[in-house]
C-alpha cells in the first residue's frame, strides 16, 4: 500500500488517520476523497437520513400512530405486517420491504404499531399483549426460553429502567456500549448470547428496556428519546 500510514484503523476497516485525517482506504492504494465522506460515520449518517425520508413517506400513508395503544412518537414506530408473513415478503423483495410498502400501499396488509406493539404481537402468537391475558407456555421450546428470561430478569430487573414498562413480553436485554451484532456474532447467534449474558451478570454491560426505547435508543444516536 503507497503512503505512510501513521494513524488508527476504524473498526469497519475501511479507515485510517492520515496526519490527522480519515482517508478511505482502497486497496491496493489510498483514494483521497474530500472532507466530509473520509469521516467513518459518514455513511451510517447518510443511511439513518434516508431511512428518515422513507419513514415520513410511509406515515403520510400509513397514520402516524400506533393502532393498538396510540403511541405517537416517530422514533417508537414501524410497519407491522398484519397477516405476520414479513419474514416472507423481506425474502421475497430482497430486504426493500419498505420501498414496496410505499410504492404499493394495502392498508389490510400493513399497519403502523409501536415497537412494543409490534414485537409483544410476534411473542404473542400474532396477538399484542394489550389485547390478551399472558397464558404459561405450553410447549417444551416455550418453558424453556420462559426460564432462560426468568433467569435474565432476576439478574437484571424486571422493568424497563427508562420508562418503568413491566409487561414481560415488552421487555428485551440492552447492550449498554451498542455492540449487540458484535456480540452475537463473536459467541455465535442469538441463543447463545442470552446465555452469556446470563452468566456474565455484568450490569455495567448489559440493562432491561422495553423494545420502544431500546429501538427508539438505537435510532436514536444511543439516547433513547425519552430523554431528549
Amino acid at each position: 500500500m503507497k503512503g505512510v500510514l501513521n494513524g488508527a484503523i476504524s473498526p469497519d476497516k475501511r479507515f485510517i488517520k492520515i496526519n490527522g485525517v480519515w482517508t478511505y482506504i482502497k486497496h491496493p492504494r489510498i483514494k483521497v476523497l474530500n472532507p466530509t465522506r473520509n469521516d467513518p460515520t459518514y455513511q451510517s449518517r447518510k443511511n439513518l437520513e434516508y431511512k428518515l425520508r422513507r419513514q415520513t413517506k410511509i406515515f403520510e400513508i400509513y397514520g402516524k400512530r400506533c393502532v393498538c395503544c396510540g403511541e405517537d412518537n416517530p422514533l417508537f414506530l414501524t410497519l407491522d405486517h398484519i397477516n405476520n408473513n414479513g419474514a416472507k415478503h423481506r425474502k421475497e423483495t430482497k430486504s426493500g420491504n419498505y420501498d414496496d410498502m410505499i410504492k404499493n400501499p394495502n392498508k389490510s396488509k400493513y399497519q403502523i404499531l409501536c415497537h412494543n406493539c409490534n414485537s409483544g404481537k410476534h411473542r404473542g402468537h400474532g396477538i399484542c399483549p394489550h389485547n390478551i391475558t399472558i397464558e404459561q407456555p405450553k410447549t417444551i421450546l416455550q418453558r424453556y426460553y420462559t426460564r432462560l428470561w426468568d433467569k435474565i430478569f432476576n439478574i437484571y430487573g424486571n422493568k424497563c429502567v427508562c420508562c418503568g414498562e413491566r409487561n414481560r413480553l415488552f421487555l428485551t436485554v440492552d447492550h449498554i456500549n451498542n455492540d449487540g451484532s458484535t456480540h452475537r456474532k463473536r459467541v455465535g447467534g442469538s441463543h447463545n448470547a442470552i446465555k452469556d449474558i446470563i452468566s456474565s451478570k455484568d450490569k455495567t454491560k448489559y440493562q432491561i428496556l422495553c423494545y420502544n426505547c431500546n429501538c427508539g435508543r438505537e435510532r436514536n444516536h444511543g439516547i433513547c428519546p425519552h430523554k431528549n
